[in-house]
Formats: C-alpha cells, sequence, structure tokens
C-alpha cells in the first residue's frame, strides 16, 4: 500500500528528510552507548568512560532548533506541522535520555553477578534494535503504509519485554541481601534511563502509527 495523501508540500518532504538524519544520528549515539555497556559490563571502566564520551546531545538540540524554526514557515500544512514536530520532539527525547544513561554509566566502576550482566545487555541490546527499528519505520512512513503499522507493533512488543526485564533486575538487586546501596542506585538509575529510551521510542512509533491511520485510504 503506497503512501501519498502526506507531505505533498516540497518544504514538507525535505523536513521529513531531515527527521530521517536526526533518526540516524540517535542511532550512532545509541551504538556508542551499547558499546559503552559492553565495557562496563566486561569492568573495563576506562573504555565505557570513553565510549560513553561520544554521546552529545548538543548536535541533535541544534537539528531540533533548525527544524522547529522551518517548521513556523507558512509553506507547511498545520496538520504535517503538527506531526512533523510531535515527531522532531520525540526524537530529541530520545537523545536526552541517551545521555542520561551514558552519563549514569560513567559514574562508578561496579562489579555485577552473572545474572545482573545478561540481562543489563539483553535490555540494551533490545533498546537499540528499537532504534534500528524506529529509524527503518521511520523511512518507511513515505513509502508503505502496512509497513508501518507492522514495525510500530513490534517495537511495542519490544518495549513491553524491556520493561519486564527491568522489572525483574530490580527485584533481583533489592532481593540481594548483600547488595551494596550504592550499587543498587548506580544501576538501577542505568536500568531506569535505559527503560525511558525505551518508552521515548515506543512514543514515536505511536506518534507513526497515528500518522498511518489518519492517511490511510
Amino acid at each position: 500500500m503506497k503512501y501519498s495523501p502526506w507531505l505533498l508540500r516540497k518544504k514538507e518532504r525535505e523536513i521529513f528528510h531531515k527527521c530521517v538524519d536526526i533518526s540516524k544520528h540517535i542511532l550512532d549515539h545509541a551504538r556508542y552507548l551499547e558499546r559503552g555497556v559492553r565495557y562496563f559490563l566486561a569492568e573495563d571502566f576506562s573504555n565505557c568512560v570513553k565510549e560513553c564520551s561520544n554521546v552529545s546531545e548538543k548536535e541533535i538540540t541544534r537539528l531540533r532548533k533548525d527544524l522547529t524554526f522551518e517548521l513556523g514557515g507558512h509553506y507547511i500544512a498545520l496538520e504535517s506541522r503538527e506531526d512533523l514536530s510531535r515527531i522532531i520532539f520525540g526524537f530529541e527525547e530520545i537523545s536526552s535520555y541517551i545521555g542520561s544513561t551514558a552519563f549514569r554509566l560513567s559514574m562508578k566502576e561496579l562489579t555485577l553477578d552473572s545474572y545482573l550482566k545478561e540481562k543489563m545487555w539483553e535490555m540494551t541490546s533490545s533498546v537499540v534494535l528499537m532504534l534500528e527499528e524506529l529509524h527503518i519505520t521511520l523511512k518507511l512512513l513515505n513509502q508503505d503504509l502496512e509497513a508501518v503499522l507492522e514495525k510500530t507493533y513490534n517495537i511495542t512488543l519490544m518495549e513491553e519485554n524491556v520493561d519486564v526485564v527491568r522489572r525483574n533486575m530490580l527485584k533481583h538487586l533489592v532481593n540481594d541481601s548483600i547488595a551494596d546501596p550504592i550499587k543498587l542506585f548506580v544501576v538501577a538509575e542505568i536500568l531506569n534511563s535505559l527503560e525511558s529510551i525505551a518508552d521515548s521510542a515506543n512514543m514515536v512509533a505511536n506518534v507513526l502509527e497515528l500518522v498511518v491511520v489518519r492517511h490511510l485510504p
């Protein structure tokens, strides 16, 4: 099912392609974060900090400001302006949470048990996969409605799985009678930040789904 009623104006299409570029930037930062987590779990703290230092929100914020200014032009239809604004601000929120997670990873060197290592890696990998799927879904928004709906549904399922993993990890931490309170705090903060990335990615996916439903023939 081809996508035609949305973004009829040239400037709208240009802004849409810039949204895709923002999505790619965010995915690149998520992969830095993923490598940071890998080093964190391997107890290679110096390389963890190095990878996390590559995560920066400045470029995303600059791109968002530029696009927000462009959206104010009279050549943008009101409905398209609302849709594109929600997508842009949703991606900036994702970027902010990636930055928060990177900061928390570099707070303190920790040793985790095998269960926590396995589940933190599972959670991180799932979050990065969500962002990969979101990037693909955004590109499809101007091509194939049915494919977008299928992918947004899958993103929601992944977000639900991330939440289950987080809750199980927190339960494991709380029930560990010898857990260091500082470790409990730091790990909980990392998990909550990862969950916030997943929540924000799912929110953007919901926006894309609403756009599709509104323009179905």
